[in-house]
């Protein structure tokens, strides 16, 4: 069945490397039919329903998930609590936050400088049937700088970083079908959140939807797969506007090209605990002619890959007592800017590590 599962998974992302230079609706209606014949001609055997469970074993087991993650932050995205349920849910945060800093410098300049800022959410689930969902999200910021209502409806994010305060948008508006217990597909706006669990702090080098403080999301089709092995796959298919990205991306990114508006993300996770062993995970960003090579929409325009790997682990594993965590990531960007486009002295690239 893994089998299966990866030639579906790998299909789409090459797909959608062939269509790229096409909007996202066209490859979206290019790779539907052929997805969904895959998916029909699965063996019925292997989307056997998982065995029932009691009230207390899945208490037992949300509690253990909660404890392994270890994070005060957010670490779930749009489809990770999924479950497949008729009727409708309601749900609401809120965050605060308040930064005081005083500057001082003698002969020069005195400066104090307070913030209060404030992030709220209400969103909501209607299950239409056991197997399609329909979810939506209202997220707003107010601040003791600016708390005045402005919707805010652009496909792009406004800062670098979410919504400006003040502004209060959509950060979820989807649509969750479910073929099995193991095999879903959304459309529309969710959360992507791949993280480094071990930690305080939710941690990623490439998704991290609304972390912190921040309103930003992710358009496009989201694809998930659970593996008997204990591992789960991701496969997105985002779409960017030309005027920026919905989610974090720093320059020399660019999406004002044609070509550059559909990007891929393909995501492998276990969270099968181990020995000494939480979470591992593997990432793989594919976003076409969005590198401006020499930092600037003349010059060279070109691919640009991104691979991430991550681990988290504890010790000892058990749920009670002191315990000591830890995580790590890895990046590596094969194809990066020019020395001199990131403003450091000396030829070549800058180096793809992080």
């Amino acid at each position: 069945m893994s089998f299966y599962a990866l030639v579906i998974q790998v299909f789409a992302v090459i797909l959608s490397y062939l269509v790229r230079r096409r909007p996202l609706i066209k490859a979206a209606c290019t790779a539907w039919p052929v997805i969904l014949m895959l998916t029909i001609m699965l063996p019925a055997g292997a989307f056997a329903q998982a065995a029932e469970k009691t009230v207390e074993i899945i208490d037992t087991e949300v509690a253990e998930e909660t404890d392994a993650d270890g994070s005060f932050d957010d670490a779930e995205g749009s489809l990770e609590d999924a479950v497949e349920v008729r009727g409708g849910s309601i749900s609401a945060d809120v965050r605060v936050s308040y930064n005081y800093a005083d500057f001082d410098v003698p002969d020069i300049t005195s400066e104090d400088i307070d913030l209060l800022r404030v992030r709220w959410r209400v969103g909501g689930a209607w299950g239409i049937t056991e197997r399609l969902r329909v979810a939506g999200r209202v997220a707003g910021i107010c601040s003791s700088e600016d708390c005045n209502p402005d919707f805010y409806l652009r496909p792009e994010i406004p800062t670098a970083a979410g919504i400006a305060d003040g502004q209060i948008t959509f950060d979820e508006m989807f649509l969750h079908w479910f073929r099995s217990d193991r095999w879903g597909l959304a459309a529309g706006r969710m959360q992507t959140k791949f993280v480094a669990r071990g930690g305080v702090f939710a941690k990623s080098l490439d998704r991290n939807d609304s972390n912190n403080l921040r309103v930003n999301w992710t358009d496009g089709l989201h694809s998930t797969f659970k593996m008997r092995n204990g591992w789960n796959s991701h496969l997105i298919l985002q779409h960017n506007s030309a005027d920026g990205a919905s989610n974090i991306r720093q320059k020399p990114l660019d999406f004002s090209d044609s070509r550059a508006r559909t990007t891929s993300f393909l995501a492998f996770e276990n969270r099968t605990r181990r020995p000494f062993l939480l979470q591992r995970g593997l990432d793989i960003s594919y976003l076409p002619k969005s590198l401006l090579k020499d930092g600037d929409l003349d010059g060279r325009r070109e691919d640009y890959w991104g691979i991430v790997g991550r681990v988290a682990g504890r010790w000892p594993m058990r749920s009670e007592g002191p315990r000591l965590r830890f995580s790590s990531e890895f990046g590596y960007a094969p194809n990066t800017q020019t020395r001199a486009a990131a403003g450091l002295a000396g030829d070549g690239d800058v180096a793809g590590w992080a």
